[in-house]
Order: structure tokens, then C-alpha cells, then sequence
């Protein structure tokens, strides 16, 4: 099996192509080795043409709910136009699976209970919309098509934008934490271990379709504030209205994951925030 994999420089694509390497996977690697950007279909082509994949996996995107808001072209241009045309090149020479990596934010829902896969879509910011239209885009393929849809992916070097690393950043630099909200808002936070042993799972197992991959505890920003505090001791915190386009409440039910695939999220939350933040630390 040769495996096409974009994003191989982002958060997820790193700890993803390092799986596929230690598994012997025929990886190509778009970013480090091409450096083709995705939406260059010209270039992509005469990838596609020499290199004959049998399999995509789709992680490049833009990330983040309040910078899509900033800079909408840049978003619709890249998760959009992009994974059209991976999908449309992925049909013309013959690729038998093609993984696409969706997010969460497609649902746009405030809600503690698991949210499923056939739950209402309705996003809320330009990121989430971008999102779902690829989904679509993939979804009428003529090709085998999974689509995966992370919950809040956290882990070691996470990225800096996301609370975790932000946090650590904020602490370190003597400056009070950036708190949105009154605390209760909360997140089912999918360890970075967790959600690459699932897509080893999709690649594996999957004769397509939709799945959530998410953490199975619910945590609230005052419950992570704690977790720090154990760690750091004292900080301040700088109270914020929440952003446009976020969600209260960030929730999977991956039953169908684990009834399909075999996958469940196996990572004790707190244990692990606290060794990387120990770790952070460190540093």
C-alpha cells in the first residue's frame, strides 16, 4: 500500500506519518519531501502521475474557529478547492481509498451529550462551514471515502493557538491566562495517541463512511484551571466574553468507531495533561 499523506507538518500529519513509518507504511510525504501546497493542482497532477498511490489521507487544512473569521479567502481556498482537488485527482488515477480529516466544528452544536455522527450540521463559523462543504465534496466521490472527524485534539507540542499550549505560553511569559466564559464551558479532549491509533484503524478496517474520534471525558474550563493549578500553582486569569463562532460544549459518542473498527479512547485526561504539563514546564 502507498499512502499519500498531506499535512505531514501540522499537529496531527507529524504524529500520524511517524505511525505509518514505524508500521512500514509506503508513506509520501506531500509537505517535507514535495512541498506541494494542495490547492496547486498543476503541480499536484504530476504527482499523482508518477507517484500512483492506492491510498490518500487528508489532514493539511487551515485550523482555528477564530481565525477563519479573519481570513475567510485563505480558509475557503485552502480546505475547500483544496481537498477538491485531491479527491478529483484521487479518481482520475485510480487511489482505492481516500481518508478525509473533517472536524467537529461541522456539527455547531452546544450540547454535553454525545454528539453522533448523523446529528444535525450547522456550523457556526467559517472554519466549520469549510469543513462540512469538504465533506460533501468527498462524500460524492466514486471512490471509497472515510471521513474522520476529530474532538479537540490535544498532546506533547500541541498547537499554540489551542488552550493547552496557549496556557503553558500565557504562564511561562508572566502573563494572566486568557479564560472565556464563566468555566462551565467544556470538551470531551481527544489525546493525539488516541485519535492516530484510529486512523491506523480507518486505513485498516474501514469500508467507509463517517466516524467521530473523540476523548470519552467531559472537562470544564474550570476543571482544566485546577489541573493547571496543581501543576503551575498560582496564575492569573484574565476573564474574556466567549469568541463568535465557538461552541459552549464539544462532545463525541464514538460508538459507531467502536463498533466498526475496534477503536475507543483508551487515555486518562488529567494523567496525562499533567505529565505534559510537568513536561512544559521543563522546558
Amino acid at each position: 500500500m502507498k499512502i499519500l499523506l498531506t499535512g505531514s507538518a501540522g499537529f496531527i500529519g507529524s504524529r500520524l506519518r511517524q505511525k505509518l513509518i514505524d508500521l512500514d507504511y509506503d508513506v509520501l510525504d506531500i509537505d517535507l519531501v514535495w512541498n506541494v501546497d494542495i490547492r496547486n493542482k498543476y503541480e499536484m497532477e504530476y504527482l499523482f502521475e508518477t507517484e500512483h498511490f492506492d491510498t490518500v489521507i487528508h489532514t493539511a487544512a487551515l485550523a482555528g474557529v477564530r481565525r477563519s473569521e479573519l481570513y475567510p479567502e485563505d480558509y475557503i481556498s485552502t480546505n475547500i478547492m483544496g481537498t477538491k482537488n485531491l479527491i478529483d485527482l484521487s479518481e482520475k488515477y485510480g487511489v482505492t481509498h481516500f481518508i478525509n480529516f473533517s472536524s467537529s466544528s461541522v456539527y455547531g452544536a452546544d450540547t454535553k451529550d454525545g454528539l453522533k455522527e448523523d446529528a444535525v450540521k450547522n456550523p457556526k463559523s467559517i472554519y466549520g462551514m469549510t469543513k462540512l462543504m469538504a465533506e460533501q465534496i468527498v462524500e460524492r466521490s466514486s471512490i471509497k471515502t472515510t471521513t474522520i472527524r476529530p474532538f479537540t485534539v490535544y498532546g506533547e507540542n500541541g498547537r499554540g493557538d489551542l488552550v493547552i499550549k496557549k496556557w503553558c505560553n500565557q504562564i511561562k511569559q508572566g502573563k494572566p491566562i486568557t479564560f472565556y466564559g464563566d468555566g462551565h464551558t467544556g470538551r470531551g479532549y481527544t489525546y493525539i495517541g488516541d485519535l492516530v491509533d484510529g486512523v491506523i484503524k480507518v486505513l485498516e478496517h474501514s469500508k467507509g463512511g463517517t466516524y467521530n474520534l473523540g476523548g470519552s471525558q467531559f472537562v470544564t474550563l474550570n476543571e482544566l484551571v485546577d489541573i493547571f493549578d496543581e501543576v503551575y500553582g498560582d496564575f492569573k486569569i484574565h476573564d474574556k466574553p466567549i469568541p463568535k463562532g465557538d461552541n459552549q460544549y464539544n462532545f463525541a459518542d464514538t460508538s459507531k468507531a467502536l463498533k466498526d473498527l475496534g477503536w475507543k479512547p483508551t487515555t486518562d485526561f488529567k494523567k496525562q495533561l499533567i505529565k505534559i504539563l510537568k513536561d512544559e514546564k521543563e522546558i
